[in-house]
């Protein structure tokens, strides 16, 4: 995480204002930039870090004067698309496999076969509960990552 200082001039007073913000790289730090100050034009930034500030497009500020919260709102519309798009396809398959396995395994231990029988009786091995019970949640887990709504 990198701090990112942000200068823009107030149109109303023509001071500069400092925004700061905390983030991985220059774009995620401009997309909390848009979310601290909504009503400033990306245009009106002077300088990043104390450098003059270039879009990643090479133009300086927002084609056709769009506000940051504009622009943060068509990025969610592009995302919630290409979100759509990969509805139906499963992404994490092996993991609803896996949680299957687990969870079938682990009931194995828990219900059928929880102990050993010996001359005695039946004894019950509490490794075998342990390790079925362990099982058996990791399974429920793995499950509910794969099929839960999104």
């Amino acid at each position: 995480m990198r701090v990112f200082l942000f200068e823009y001039r107030d149109k109303t007073t023509g001071e500069l204002v400092e925004v700061r913000t905390r983030a991985d790289n220059e774009k995620k730090a401009l997309k909390a930039f848009s979310l601290k100050a909504p009503t400033v034009d990306i245009g009106q930034i002077e300088t990043l870090n104390g450098a003059p500030f270039v879009n990643t497009t090479g133009k300086v500020g927002l084609p056709s004067g769009q506000t940051a919260s504009q622009k943060v709102q068509s990025m969610a519309e592009q995302a919630s698309t290409a979100h759509s798009s990969h509805a139906g396809k499963p992404e994490n398959f092996v993991l609803g496999v896996l949680g299957i396995t687990c969870m079938a395994i682990g009931l194995y231990l828990l219900l059928i076969s929880p102990g050993t029988d010996t001359a005695i009786g039946d004894v019950v091995n509490l490794q075998k509960l342990s390790i079925g019970q362990t099982l058996s949640i990791f399974g429920a887990i793995f499950i509910a990552v794969q099929w839960r709504p999104r």
